[in-house]
């Protein structure tokens, strides 16, 4: 039987939030993204303002010592010995909030002289080179010059001009939003007069459903696409780049194509329940693998073997 804990000596431990945690015991765990960190050892872990959220899961909190004992499977025992850290002084009172960043204005990363690398990077996740052109030929895709990240844009309804952009790092396991990002101008491909939007959990897999509409001899303009950009919001309302589309648009289907995982079935149950009824929502997540690059790649190399 494991020693009993003190009350006031379990609450102790808990005033520690995981930032401060991995930055005194673990920095070589911790990875900034963005506005965001990340955990080497669990990429979907995401800490934010104070808070921490493992997507994969849909688990949260505050505190290291919920992260250990959820996340890491520690006993509650060990979980407050581990924040004490043989003998170090956990704080009697809640750290001090840090004030929260100041909102920065939207700006686009610079531009690199040429897309190759964003070029390479996608042709190797299977996305067809017609469907790259496009979106490099209308602007709504690049490879930044600094970090030659593939830049993914989204452009306000009404002036056309950008105020979003999702960057994903090429051969490298980065994500993130450009700074002043506005979700709900989410990176899309709009056709006109259609009812029907395809919804997707990330740019990748927008350019994927694309993909694979060509290889089916269909018209992959035919419908909107619209990528949510993650889907770590809260379930009480609709992901933000979902709603400003729905905003400007007439919709009278949507197809859901997010991830098989708990997060992705989790958001097109959200997103069921919470759309107008007048709405028809469909769920079709890929029919195998996680997510729908993952089934692009599934049948090209089931193609390649044949």
């Amino acid at each position: 039987m494991g020693r009993f804990l003190p009350k006031e000596q379990v609450a102790r431990a808990r005033c520690m939030d995981l930032l401060e945690y991995m930055r005194i015991f673990e920095p070589d765990n911790l990875m900034r993204s963005g506005q965001e960190y990340r955990l080497k050892e669990h990429d979907s872990v995401v800490i934010s303002n104070g808070l921490w959220c493992q997507k994969s899961t849909g688990i949260g909190g505050r505190s290291a010592l919920d992260y250990l004992v959820k996340v890491r499977g520690l006993s509650l025992q060990d979980a407050v010995d581990q924040i004490q850290g043989a003998g170090f002084p956990v704080p009697t009172t809640p750290t001090p909030a840090v004030p929260a960043r100041q909102k920065q204005p939207f700006r686009l990363p610079p531009k690199h002289k040429d897309n190759r690398r964003v070029e390479q990077y996608l042709r190797q996740r299977g996305i067809h080179p017609e469907v790259i052109d496009w979106f490099i030929s209308a602007n709504l895709l690049y490879e930044s010059s600094i970090h030659h990240n593939a830049v993914f844009v989204g452009l306000d309804y009404q002036s056309g001009e950008p105020k979003y952009a999702a960057l994903r790092g090429c051969g490298t396991k980065f994500r993130g939003d450009a700074d002043g990002s506005v979700k709900e101008f989410g990176f899309r491909f709009t056709a006109r007069d259609s009812p029907l939007l395809h919804v997707f959990e990330a740019p990748v897999d927008l350019l994927s459903y694309a993909t694979l509409c060509l290889l089916r001899g269909q018209n992959w303009m035919a419908d909107n696409l619209l990528s949510l950009g993650g889907v770590a919001e809260k379930a009480a309302q609709l992901p933000r780049a979902l709603s400003g589309f729905l905003a400007h648009n007439v919709v009278e289907t949507i197809v859901l194509h997010l991830d098989n995982d708990a997060a992705g079935i989790g958001q097109m149950d959200s997103i069921q329940a919470l759309c107008p009824p007048e709405i028809v929502v469909v769920k079709r997540p890929p029919p195998k693998e996680k997510d729908v690059n993952d089934y692009l790649l599934l049948l090209q190399n089931r193609v390649a073997i044949a």
